[in-house]
């Protein structure tokens, strides 16, 4: 094979040894990609897609993926949660798996941010969790939980979001502050 034998490429003439190592590297990428794109194509990803996904991940892609299939909808912005758990479930995740559950909140949190919310109220996001996947309330509330201290949601009170969002606010509420300050300024 060109991949496991370059030096034997080298032997053809017009062909020096690193040429014959370049082909050899790009024939294997090209090969572990599309033993990848065999792979994914039970998550019906465009090859665009898992282009996306194999940037991301690189040779490790499919080890990844069947270790947490979630991943795919950190990258992958038009496909459901459903397609991918299906998937997942088929393959012996648990109703209550923490990775699987902290992604059903990232996808309820990138529904409730694509519809113009800056936060969701925590039970309506634990009900929401709860009819998506089946979980236990106090499993969904332990991933909640997980992914405060992974600095991903912010909770206050009763009110869950992105910690990204947060900080936005937070700087555009400084940054409009200091507006006010300095006109006030300006005026006297």
């Amino acid at each position: 094979m060109i991949y496991e034998a370059p030096e034997k490429l080298a032997q053809v003439q017009g062909i020096s040894k690193n040429k014959a190592n370049e082909i050899s590297q790009e024939y294997r990428e090209k090969r572990e990609f599309f033993n990848i794109l065999e792979y994914l194509k039970k998550y019906n990803l465009s090859i665009e897609n898992v282009t996306q996904v194999y940037n991301e991940y690189g040779v490790n892609t499919v080890e990844i993926i069947k270790n947490n299939p979630y991943v795919i909808l950190d990258i992958v912005a038009r496909i459901g949660f459903s397609e991918i758990d299906n998937i997942a479930l088929e393959n012996g995740i648990t109703l209550n798996n923490l990775e699987r559950l902290e992604a059903s909140i990232k996808y309820a949190m990138k529904i409730a941010e694509q519809n113009g919310h800056t936060y969701v109220k925590k039970d309506n996001l634990v009900d929401f969790v709860i009819n998506l996947t089946g979980a236990e309330e106090e499993n969904v509330l332990h991933a909640i939980a997980e992914l405060s201290m992974k600095r991903y949601l912010n909770i206050e009170e009763e009110r869950i979001s992105l910690e990204s969002l947060s900080i936005a606010e937070l700087e555009i509420a400084t940054k409009l502050e200091l507006l006010k300050n300095a006109k006030i300024k300006k005026i006297k």
